[in-house]
């Protein structure tokens, strides 16, 4: 009513196309989830062929670390039987340290632990005693599997030259970052070092030369001295040893 005594007659606004652009907006959000969870669904796919392709090569590798250990029995030559143990242990290692990296996030990998593990079981290999003392390391699984490969060639290295009568010895592995994230790893044995004149056979390995070859790729700094033993020690820039 007005002053007038004349009604004013109220009606409810049309919001039909209000309920049209809630529809349109319903039907892409579920457009959307749809879309996710084809993504996910491939994802889940793409991962499962990954891991069920590592396995097998995985499975070949082992397979041809057993034919080089047929082969060491059937041979003759000392040095061939050497190089041929050396090339299974290489492989055996390769295997072992990928598939501990494929127990947990490949992206980022609890170093210490899987440092632990990797040289207890290049330990049980060469019949050495490893004992490591590393801090809080993370880093991701392509440097992991680097550093376990260096460390398995060093204790294979200290098993041939350090203590080469078979029976037995002890390997120090030292791992940590100091306070600009360079990453350095320390690998001490108790043998007779290198010569004193300065010249050092053992460089020239096959398994030094491929530690080299890593510590480069990764900008990284290798130096060898007598300390108690060989010790060797490897520094690798932050910015080269993701953390």
């Amino acid at each position: 009513m007005v002053g007038d005594g004349s009604s004013i007659a109220l009606s409810r606004p049309k919001i039909k196309g209000a309920r049209h652009r809630v529809t349109g907006s319903r039907e892409l959000l579920e457009t959307k989830e749809n879309e996710n969870a084809e993504l996910r669904r491939q994802l889940a796919e793409q991962e499962h062929l990954l891991a069920e392709s590592m396995h097998r090569i995985l499975n070949g590798l082992q397979l041809a670390a057993s034919f080089l250990r047929q082969q060491e029995k059937q041979i003759e030559s000392e040095a061939a039987k050497v190089a041929l143990r050396d090339a299974s242990l290489r492989i055996d290692g390769i295997v072992r340290f990928q598939k501990q990296i494929g127990m947990q996030d490949g992206s980022s990998v609890d170093f210490a632990g899987y440092l632990t593990t990797a040289a207890l079981d290049a330990g049980k290999t060469t019949g050495l005693a490893c004992s490591v003392i590393a801090g809080s390391v993370i880093t991701d699984g392509h440097m992991a599997l680097d550093l376990a490969i260096i460390v398995n060639e060093l204790i294979i290295n200290a098993a041939k030259h350090a203590y080469p009568d078979g029976n037995g010895g002890e390997v120090e592995i030292h791992c940590l970052r100091d306070g600009d994230g360079k990453l350095c790893l320390t690998v001490r044995d108790q043998g007779p070092g290198f010569p004193a004149d300065g010249n050092q056979p053992r460089a020239s390995a096959l398994g030094l030369r491929l530690i080299e070859s890593i510590v480069a790729q990764r900008g990284g700094a290798l130096k060898m001295e007598n300390d108690g033993g060989a010790c060797l020690t490897i520094t690798i820039p932050a910015r080269h040893a993701p953390h």
